[in-house]
């Protein structure tokens, strides 16, 4: 069994305290509301990905604050030398304006086992949430193109670190992931990715 940690990002940081990442118009009523922000809903599917990461035996380490570097080294003082540990960077994607949209898995370009665990759980969002069938990506991220805000999210942990955007918040398609369930399903879809990842490995 491995130490996972699971990582709210867009929320904690003492410099910004009202930051909660991407807000889509999620009700329809023509605002972007709190309860509609990144963060507000990667914590609900962060929770059930921590139910099940439990419930296979894994140890789970969740995390909300303090700039991400901050969070990288206390992540790296917590893993024991020698200890199996994976590193989740929650986000949500946002920019289709409605469009059809895609769930990615970013990972270290330098990491051969990031790619493995990036295609685990994408395999297993394909299978539990139909929503993003056929259009999930493990991407390689680097601090030299586009992908280097993803890369920044991961980039100082020891542990096996996937920047995970499993859907946008402003897609039609991927609305019904926008649900008590659909975020379970994101959840334990990845905890299940997870747990087949450290079973191979």
């Amino acid at each position: 069994m491995a130490l996972i940690f699971l990582d709210r990002q867009h929320t904690g940081k003492n410099n910004r305290r009202r930051s909660l990442g991407a807000v889509g118009d999620l009700d329809g009523d023509g605002q972007k509301d709190i309860h509609e922000a990144e963060a507000i809903w990667t914590a609900r599917y962060l929770l059930a990905c921590e139910i099940r990461l439990r419930e296979l035996g894994h140890d789970v380490m969740p995390i909300s604050d303090g700039f991400y570097y901050q969070r990288h080294e206390r992540c790296n003082a917590y893993q024991k030398a020698g200890e199996q540990a994976i590193y989740i960077a929650a986000h949500l994607n946002a920019g289709v304006g409605g469009g059809i949209g895609y769930g990615s898995m970013f990972y270290d370009y330098r990491s051969t086992s990031g790619k493995q665990l990036a295609d685990h759980i994408n395999k297993h969002l394909d299978k539990e949430c139909p929503e993003l069938r056929g259009k999930t990506k493990s991407i390689a991220a680097s601090r030299d193109n586009w992908t280097k805000n993803a890369f920044a999210t991961i980039k100082g942990v020891k542990a096996i670190g996937i920047c995970a955007e499993p859907c946008f918040i402003d897609s039609s398609a991927h609305k019904p992931l926008f649900s008590i369930g659909g975020m379970r399903r994101i959840g334990e879809a990845i905890a299940n990715g997870i747990h087949d990842f450290t079973k191979d490995g």
